[in-house]
């Protein structure tokens, strides 16, 4: 909020802080498709139970990694773009993906309220 406020005239060096190339960005937005996906079938969840097309909930944790997966990639070609060079923004969000890579596969928590979900109600 403060990064934004500081550069409220001129939003461009802003996006350039985060996305050295204007294409980055957009290539950026590409994982959010898939997790994208996710939330619409999470937020109808009571209208696919009542349709009984519970089988829509099982590529659930499937597409959550997906985009784990893309956003890891995107970000790795970012900085490949620049050379590897430190960048803390993309930094942490490779970190915030890998983080949430290892909970999507290794959660029983997960699994179990897709299981019971896809389970005749």
């Amino acid at each position: 909020m403060i990064i934004s406020l500081s550069f409220r005239e001129d939003s461009s060096r802003m996006m350039t802080l985060f996305y050295p190339s204007k294409y980055d960005f957009y290539w950026s937005l590409l994982p959010v498709l898939p997790a994208l996906v996710v939330l619409i079938l999470l937020s109808q969840r009571n209208k696919i139970w009542r349709s009984e097309r519970m089988w829509l909930f099982k590529p659930l944790v499937m597409l959550f990694v997906v985009a784990l997966l893309a956003d890891i990639s995107v970000q790795l070609g970012i900085l490949s773009r620049i050379h590897f060079a430190f960048s803390a923004t993309h930094g942490f969000s490779i970190l915030i993906a890998l983080i949430g890579l290892v909970y999507a596969m290794k959660s029983r928590h997960m699994r179990d309220i897709v299981n019971d979900w896809v389970r005749e109600h």
